[in-house]
């Protein structure tokens, strides 16, 4: 009976523990790529402003759309935005620089080929001190920056459809809030191991709580041996879903985001030792 009261109050202890449990997070979908992590009084947004759904992809709703820029509720203390690659389904500069001028607490991370964009428009030097540019060339180490309470990893990984789109920066994030919470966002990463076993000391370095890959890592297998083997999260919900989905996916038991407006919480989880591979 002692022994049953000891095991119910440490686990009970490291429940209430938040340096040991954690805080929970939310993460709110937006639409495609974008959403939104919150926690506590910290919030950032990943590739939440675009116009083109190229026949297929969900647009961030007329409502949140309004919402972002109004600064309403949820969405009125955002700290970082960050891009992951400068296509029209995934980012605007006009919309950026809207969105910085109108915010001018909000910092920005991107890679250059983002970046540039916004610099072609004028007002643009208004918003200079709030950008942070990455220029990473595929093969380069992950870098790391710090804004307040939002500590940032990026390594570059080709986008999809590799080498043919070799030429574009797409950037997989991985963030923690307040370092108590990490969240990783792939963009429109290509699903080969290839490109992620180079940096399998960065993966390990650290868990994360929940991955966020496009939903063709679901449907392939090497897609899924890498959110379940290679980048070291505990869970993975996946983005950039067509509509109508995929009978595949839905008929799979992978999680998926595709309703603009939803809100899941994430539970951060002990750290676990890294997993050795190969």
């Amino acid at each position: 009976m002692n022994t049953l009261k000891l095991i119910i109050c440490g686990w009970w202890c490291w429940l209430a523990n938040p340096a040991l449990a954690g805080q929970p997070a939310t993460v709110t979908y937006l639409g495609n790529t974008a959403l939104m992590v919150k926690h506590e009084s910290t919030q950032i947004m990943f590739d939440p402003f675009f116009h083109d759904h190229f026949g297929q992809y969900q647009l961030v709703p007329e409502a949140l759309r309004q919402a972002i820029f109004a600064g309403e509720g949820e969405f009125g203390q955002v700290a970082v935005i960050l891009i992951s690659h400068a296509h029209g389904d995934h980012f605007d500069a006009a919309d950026l620089l809207r969105y910085l001028q109108q915010f001018p607490n909000t910092q920005l991370v991107a890679p250059t080929q983002a970046i540039h964009e916004i610099e072609a428009l004028a007002g643009h030097q208004a918003v200079a001190q709030q950008i942070h540019p990455l220029d990473q060339a595929r093969g380069d180490a992950p870098v790391s920056l710090s804004l307040g309470s939002v500590s940032i990893e990026a390594v570059r990984i080709p986008h999809a459809g590799w080498p043919q789109r070799a030429h574009v920066a797409n950037l997989v994030y991985r963030v923690t809030l307040n370092e108590q919470v990490t969240v990783m966002h792939l963009g429109d990463a290509d699903p080969d191991d290839r490109h992620f076993k180079q940096w399998q000391a960065h993966w390990q370095a650290r868990l994360t709580n929940q991955a966020y890959p496009p939903y063709w890592f679901m449907l392939t297998p090497s897609g899924r041996q890498i959110l379940a083997d290679r980048i070291n999260a505990h869970s993975a919900i996946g983005v950039h879903v067509p509509d109508p989905t995929p009978a595949a996916l839905q008929d799979s038991s992978h999680q998926i985001f595709n309703q603009p407006g939803q809100t899941l919480t994430i539970h951060p989880v002990p750290t676990k030792e890294p997993i050795a591979h190969e």
